[in-house]
């Protein structure tokens, strides 16, 4: 019997510690490439990810992309660097008083959604890995 290597799986689960999707993709591949795409916060599981889809598979191109949401009990805040904040202000008045000053240009406002989405202003607390590994692999496996 000829076994198809291109398949699509998606797997979801939920908990105290959070939300998480997995979603696989595979088409033929004379050798074993795995693609593994996790957030930032979580790239310490992207090791025993691939150990555990070098279980189950051992030909083939796979893309295995996890998202995640964390829950309430994961232990991760959002906290704001003030002191970053502060200076990246400073200089949105700097920069806009040598705009005035060209009778080119005008100055457009900055609103704060601007300056939250500065890199370094937001800052996520570490995700606690002991919490949602466990979870995740089975979540991989269920989908492999």
């Amino acid at each position: 019997m000829i076994q198809s290597m291109t398949a699509f799986a998606r797997t979801q689960g939920q908990g105290a510690w959070g939300n998480a999707v997995c979603e696989l993709r595979s088409i033929n591949h004379r050798y074993l490439e795995l693609i593994v795409r996790v957030p930032d916060n979580l790239h310490e599981l992207e090791g025993p990810m691939r150990e555990c889809m070098r279980k189950y598979i051992k030909r083939g191109k796979i893309e295995c992309h996890l998202r995640y949401q964390p829950g309430d009990s994961s232990g991760s805040e959002i906290t704001i660097n003030s002191h970053l904040a502060r200076h990246l202000c400073k200089a949105n008045e700097t920069i806009a008083e040598l705009l005035t000053e060209s009778p080119f240009t005008t100055a457009a406002p900055v609103n704060t959604m601007d300056i939250l989405r500065w890199p370094g202003i937001l800052q996520i607390a570490e995700v606690d890995l002991e919490l949602i590994e466990d979870e995740v692999i089975s979540l991989l496996e269920k989908g492999l």
